[in-house]
């Protein structure tokens, strides 16, 4: 009997892709990631926000280009890395994740990344689960001055700066929000509704009485503090570190609200779709709060 062909991908799997994706951009700031799948990555973001329970089985894996800056003894590099999830990852299988080393910037030649790229082939076998991408890229940090100190050096000038900052996605960015009050978006890895999560019950609370602004569960979790100072975005990420939940400041700048925050103290539930109201729909910055690459 032939073997039966997966024809949809649980949404689980979709929305893991997404935030290891997200991860690898806020948790490794020397990678600037642009996306080689832009109609993919976007048809994956719009099924999570469907709320279905899965996605069509993709035809292509979701791939995207990583450019690292390397700082070695002999200078700073930039590495250029292709990446290719395969629609088992993170949950493992035959197929792990690839990442294939393209060009090291000018710091050594192709038989050196020959090299480098089997010992790290048979790393990535053994590197199963979700935070694999940014475990590889660490990788990659670590061990690439290996190659490099063993063969020799090209006395490049450092091919440092590596493009426009295209998916450079982290924190304090300002953008289209127009000309309304300012606020600043808090990025969590997730925030889940329902009694049973504590740790977002108490992040809710502690906002009653000091803080003015929304919610939004889901994965990312984000908090918007409206007419909040640099102390109070300090003082409310320290609040929510000691409950349990690490965030980052993602955004500041104008948002366009209709005045449903005045008058009134703590967090009101927001869909996602309503943070890119808040910044007047400008899609830039609305995946820049949620931590994707630019299309």
């Amino acid at each position: 009997m032939a073997a039966l062909v997966a024809k949809a991908m649980p949404m689980a799997r979709v929305e893991a892709q997404l935030a290891s994706l997200r991860d690898l951009c806020t948790q490794v700031p020397e990678a600037e990631v642009t996306s080689d799948t832009p109609k993919l990555l976007s048809r994956f973001e719009a099924a999570v926000l469907s709320g279905k329970k899965a996605c069509p089985m993709p035809s292509k894996p979701l791939a995207f280009t990583v450019k690292l800056k390397l700082e070695l003894e002999q200078g700073e590099f930039t590495a250029t890395l292709g990446v290719e999830m395969p629609p088992s990852f993170p949950d493992g299988g035959t197929d792990p994740l690839i990442v294939v080393l393209r060009d090291a910037g000018g710091a050594f030649g192709e038989d050196a990344i020959a090299r480098f790229q089997d010992d790290f082939e048979s790393y990535l076998t053994a590197c199963i689960g979700y935070d694999c991408l940014v475990d590889a890229m660490r990788y990659v940090q670590d061990n690439i001055a290996d190659v490099v100190s063993a063969t020799d050096f090209a006395g490049h000038d450092g091919g440092g700066g590596g493009g426009n900052g295209g998916g450079d996605v982290g924190g304090g960015g300002s953008g289209g929000g127009g000309g309304g009050p300012v606020a600043a978006v808090l990025s969590y890895n997730h925030l889940l509704k329902g009694k049973e999560h504590k740790k977002e019950k108490e992040m809710v609370s502690a906002a009653k009485g000091a803080y003015v602004g929304y919610v939004v569960y889901g994965t990312p979790g984000l908090v918007v503090l409206c007419d909040a100072s640099d102390e109070d975005v300090a003082g409310y990420l320290s609040t929510c570190r000691d409950i349990g939940k690490r965030g980052e400041e993602v955004y500041r700048g104008a948002i366009q609200d209709s005045g449903a925050a005045e008058g009134r103290r703590g967090l009101d539930e927001m869909e996602l779709g309503g943070v890119k109201q808040l910044v007047g729909g400008d899609e830039a910055t609305y995946r820049q709060i949620l931590g994707l690459p630019p299309l």
